[in-house]
């Protein structure tokens, strides 16, 4: 009996005390739900008048974008979208009900994923991500002897798209709002009648010009003149496919924020960038100038104490968004250039993986299988020293790659106390600073490459980079101002050092020019041996 009482009064003590829990927990939701009540209220009155903001900060944008600059006017749209997606967040979170016919009704954005441009007569696109992607150097439209025989137009990219949905629509979602007067705004394209491009033309002012679009008016309108005939295939002006190109290259700007700029849809500001692309690697491949100019290479060199040089070969590194590369943050594209005195680029391989070697990249590019197989490139005379000794033409190379006979590598772990290795190593650094200080030109001149490549169809970067760097070339034919004379650009991340077998040849060559760097007085005596 005891303990069946016990049992009871136990059963009793848990049913009042889950009743107090519950009473608890009601007390506290009530609370709660008040509380949630009165923000709901809150953000309800709040609402009209972050739209009222976001539609007069457009505003602005819209009377004023001829007097911002570019940086300016694409923050201000960025700032308007997130805004907007915030509102449109909030409100699908409070549920609102509809409101009138009379309140910004903004759709979502319906963008699809254009085909790029076909860049089937330029080099190979591999898709392997162990072999090269994409190869462009000096020369014509032919393919390079060790490319796919078939070559994939970048614009199908198979399941890859170009463009996603960008979220640059002003207020979306807004259709769930209950004020009877909001404001209408919208960041849809305008019509070309209307758009800022058309506007700017208006206005003729030459100072502009560079701002936008990073060259003169005078070099733009020689630039149009060579990549009209490639461009009239398009549905809009030539002229406004290479503005819209040019400024996208420029700034970094989205799809959706060319498109308003130049009174085109979406899809076909893609369209036209690719296409303009291509057009600049067809028609500026000539800018390339190994083959062509390399008297004018080497007597540049000669102007820094390096006899019969052609060039100074480095390898930089183009970050793409991890998801591209399953995940993986660090994912980069592996570029390869030689550039000469002057800081043109003389020949260009883009699209190597991250997984590759250096020494790979150099082995499998158009530059090694021209110098070792066509013997095309540097099959000059070979320049005689004041010693009687003679050296064949040659190229400095960065310490990743193997000394070759006509690949020159720095001394590794050099003799501070041998004064031809520290001549020959002072004179190599200064050399493969102008392969960093090309590159970073190139990236704070066309701003598209100082960000992660964020766009799905990853084969089409490569050209994008090599346009880049035919436009470097482009302009510095054309006498323009290099910006930044005396900055200095680091190279990106160094890769390892080359630990493989030296070449013999190229050891004596090597010992040659340090010998003769020496006794020319390259480097300070003090620099030498200290003071």
């Amino acid at each position: 009996m005891a303990t069946a009482g016990r049992k009871r009064g136990r059963k009793k003590k848990k049913k009042k005390k889950k009743t107090l829990m519950t009473k608890k927990i009601t007390k506290l939701t009530k609370k709660f739900n008040a509380t949630l009540q009165l923000r709901h209220q809150h953000c309800t009155k709040l609402i009209p008048s972050l739209i009222s903001a976001t539609s007069s900060a457009h505003s602005f944008l819209l009377n004023h974008d001829l007097h911002l600059l570019p940086h300016q006017s694409l923050s201000l749209e960025s700032l308007i979208s997130s805004t907007s997606s915030s509102i449109s967040n909030i409100v699908s979170l409070l549920s609102l009900p509809p409101p009138p016919r009379a309140a910004i009704q903004l759709p979502h954005s319906t963008i699809t994923s254009p085909r790029a441009a076909d860049f089937g007569s330029q080099r190979s696109l591999v898709a392997d991500s162990d072999t090269l992607l994409v190869e462009t150097s000096n020369q014509t439209k032919n393919s390079s002897p060790r490319a796919a025989s078939t070559s994939p137009r970048a614009g199908d990219c198979r399941s890859k798209r170009y463009l996603t949905a960008d979220s640059d629509t002003l207020l979306a979602e807004t259709s769930k709002l209950t004020k009877p007067s909001y404001p209408r705004a919208s960041l849809t394209a305008p019509r070309a009648a209307d758009c800022w491009f058309l506007r700017f033309l208006a206005a003729d002012s030459d100072t502009l010009w560079a701002e936008n679009f990073n060259l003169t008016k005078p070099s733009f309108t020689l630039l149009l003149r060579l990549l009209t005939p490639s461009l009239s295939s398009l549905s809009v002006p030539p002229n406004y496919a290479l503005a819209a190109a040019l400024y996208r290259l420029a700034h970094g700007a989205s799809f959706s924020a060319i498109s308003r700029r130049f009174g085109i849809d979406s899809p076909t500001a893609c369209r036209v960038f690719y296409t303009v692309c291509k057009a600049i690697n067809e028609n500026l491949g000539h800018l390339f100038e190994l083959k062509i100019d390399i008297n004018r290479v080497i007597v540049g060199f000669g102007w820094i104490s390096l006899p019969n040089c052609c060039g100074v070969l480095g390898i930089e590194k183009f970050e793409l968004d991890g998801d591209l590369m399953g995940g993986n943050e660090n994912g980069f594209l592996i570029v390869q250039a030689l550039v000469d005195s002057e800081g043109r680029f003389l020949d260009v391989s883009a699209g190597w993986p991250s997984t590759m070697k250096p020494e790979t990249v150099l082995r499998k590019s158009k530059l090694y299988l021209g110098v070792e197989e066509s013997k095309e490139y540097l099959n000059g005379p070979s320049f005689e020293l004041t010693d009687g000794s003679s050296i064949p033409q040659y190229i400095l190379g960065d310490s990743c790659f193997p000394l070759l006979p006509w690949v020159l590598t720095p001394y590794n772990d050099s003799n501070e106390e041998d004064g031809t290795e520290m001549a020959f190593n002072s004179v190599h650094r200064k050399g493969m600073q102008l392969v960093g200080t090309a590159f970073g030109r190139v990236r704070k001149k066309w701003k598209l490459l100082a960000k992660k490549w964020k766009e799905q169809c990853v084969e089409a970067f490569p050209f994008v980079i090599v346009t880049c760097c035919l436009l470097h070339n482009f302009l510095i034919k054309c006498s323009e101002a290099v910006t930044d004379e005396t900055e200095e650009y680091p190279m990106s991340e160094e890769f390892p050092v080359f630990d493989g077998e030296v070449d013999e040849s190229g050891k004596k060559t090597r010992d040659a020019l340090a010998s003769h760097l020496f006794r020319a007085g390259t480097i300070p005596f003090d620099l030498l041996y200290g003071s």
